[in-house]
C-alpha cells in the first residue's frame, strides 16, 4: 500500500468499534468480463461526508475511512459511519495544504489495470484520494 502526502492513522483498536453484523451496504467488485468496477457505488452518499480519520489495517489489506455521514440534509444531520475498503492494493492521497478535515465531494470507479480490482477516486475539497480495492462496505459505528 502506498500512502501519499496526507496522513494515515493506524488504529487497530478503533476498528473494533465497527458493528460488522450491521453492514448497511456491501459493494463488491464485478469481475464479469472486463468491467472491473464497483457495483452500485452510487448507493453510498459520498457528497458532504466529512472525513474524521483514516485507519490502515495492513494485515487485512483494509482501509477504513471514518466519516460524518449525511443522514438528513434538510435538518443538517450527520452520523458516524465507516467506509471499509477490502483487498486494498494501493492508497494514495493527492491533497494540498488544507485547514480542517476534508469533505468528500464525489466518488467514482475508474478502470484498473488489475483484474478483479477497481480504483475508486474520491474527490475532496482538498484534492483527491485513490484506492485500488476489491470491495467496499458501509458500516454503522459508535460515536
Amino acid at each position: 500500500m502506498i500512502a501519499g502526502s496526507g496522513s494515515v492513522i493506524t488504529d487497530v483498536m478503533h476498528a473494533s468499534r465497527i458493528r460488522s453484523p450491521r453492514v448497511i451496504a456491501m459493494l463488491l467488485v464485478d469481475t464479469k468480463e472486463d468491467s472491473r468496477r464497483i457495483n452500485q457505488i452510487d448507493d453510498i452518499f459520498w457528497y458532504d461526508c466529512k472525513i474524521r480519520r483514516v485507519i490502515e489495517i495492513p494485515a487485512e489489506d483494509r482501509i477504513l475511512i471514518e466519516v460524518d455521514y449525511p443522514i438528513d440534509w434538510d435538518h443538517n444531520r450527520f452520523e458516524p459511519r465507516v467506509i471499509s475498503f477490502s483487498g486494498v492494493r494501493r492508497y494514495e492521497i493527492r491533497e494540498g495544504a488544507f485547514v480542517g478535515a476534508p469533505t468528500i465531494l464525489k466518488a467514482s470507479a475508474i478502470p484498473s489495470c488489475s483484474f478483479g480490482f477497481s480504483t475508486i477516486r474520491i474527490g475532496t475539497n482538498a484534492g483527491e484520494r485513490l484506492i485500488e480495492c476489491e470491495g467496499i462496505e458501509l458500516h454503522l459505528c459508535d460515536a
